[in-house]
């Protein structure tokens, strides 16, 4: 006679859920940038001619610790603070890439002399001087993240990345149950690095996705050993959290100058089960009105190469899909490429 299995002692599969932490700036509202992260992921869906029944997506939405009020879609003064000058559009399948964009021409020149100047580490130069003058007039929400105080209810003021982290702290701690796949774009690619490795050490993570990530920068990683309380060596890595245990996949495209390292391969190390980045590089379609962003978070979610990724998450398929599903893109993203070119 079978012996009877109740339903409270089967193996029940895991929920997967897709957590999403947004990067620097203000953004719009949290359900309209849901929206169209989830927009982004079906068009790259039905382009890679994948077919998966629905996942499910959260945002880790940190913008309003930053800025009063969000971007607003209906705003058509470009002139206006909260004007949205970069929606979620649609890929119209011919990518040009004809405008120079000068802000990445400056970033990728202001990057050189900073690797430079990082790397020799000169016992003479005051580094968190310098950060400290680069943030603070480039890239303000970084230089909050590590240097200032914002409020966290009320009147009351707290380190301002402890707060910022608490957000994706509390997402993790409620869904701690299910099978997570966390994405990090830009700036959130810190932030999730830095909760994953300080404060959640016991929740797994199956899927780590860093895209657009400045990881990888020297004077991101001297923040990274400031906090592990070890002295700053450009030739040694850092650790990659215990906790992811499955992949980290990097995705950068080649003309983004906020990933200007592209690659984290040799800046962090494996963790006990052999676990560390692994770098592609993607072409990311992301263009409006003809000009293109090589950042845009939207191009990233609809790569062909992140794609990959997600419908493996999802759908629990074999170890080396991914590698298989890229391949198979090849000739998408070559034709891609081509319309760069031509």
């Amino acid at each position: 006679m079978r012996k009877r299995i109740l339903p409270s002692l089967r193996k029940r599969k895991k929920e997967h859920l897709i957590i999403f932490i947004h990067g620097l700036a203000n953004k719009p509202p949290k359900d309209l940038l849901r929206k169209w992260y989830i927009k982004s992921i079906w068009e790259g869906l039905k382009m890679s001619r994948l077919t998966v029944d629905s996942f499910e997506l959260e945002v880790v939405y940190w913008a309003d610790l930053m800025y009063p009020k969000p971007l607003d879609p209906n705003i058509k003064d470009k002139k206006h603070p909260l004007y949205l000058d970069e929606p979620y559009i649609p890929f119209d399948g011919k990518f040009r890439r004809t405008t120079t964009n000068k802000k990445k021409t400056f970033l990728d020149r202001l990057e050189e002399k900073l690797e430079t100047l990082f790397m020799k580490n000169y016992r003479w130069i005051n580094l968190d001087y310098i950060f400290d003058l680069i943030t603070s007039r480039i890239v303000k929400d970084l230089y909050i993240y590590y240097r200032k105080t914002i409020k966290k209810e009320g009147d009351i003021e707290e380190v301002a990345r402890k707060v910022i982290r608490n957000r994706l702290i509390k997402k993790l701690r409620r869904n701690k149950h299910k099978k997570i796949m966390l994405i990090s774009h830009s700036m959130g690619s810190i932030i999730a690095y830095d909760v994953l490795l300080h404060a959640v050490p016991n929740i797994e993570v199956d899927y780590f996705v860093t895209i657009g990530s400045p990881l990888g920068l020297p004077m991101i990683k001297r923040e990274i050993f400031k906090e592990l309380n070890m002295e700053f060596d450009v030739n040694k890595k850092l650790p990659t959290p215990e906790n992811i245990i499955g992949h980290w996949y990097n995705f950068s495209d080649s003309n983004d100058a906020i990933s200007a390292d592209k690659s984290l391969e040799d800046d962090y190390k494996a963790n006990e089960k052999g676990i560390g980045p692994k770098d592609v590089e993607i072409v990311n379609t992301y263009e409006i009105n003809g000009v293109a962003n090589a950042h845009k978070s939207f191009g990233y979610l609809r790569a062909p190469e992140m794609i990959a990724a997600i419908y493996h998450f999802v759908t629990d398929k074999e170890p080396g899909l991914i590698e298989n599903l890229i391949s198979k893109c090849k000739e998408y993203i070559e034709e891609v490429i081509e319309n760069v070119t031509n």
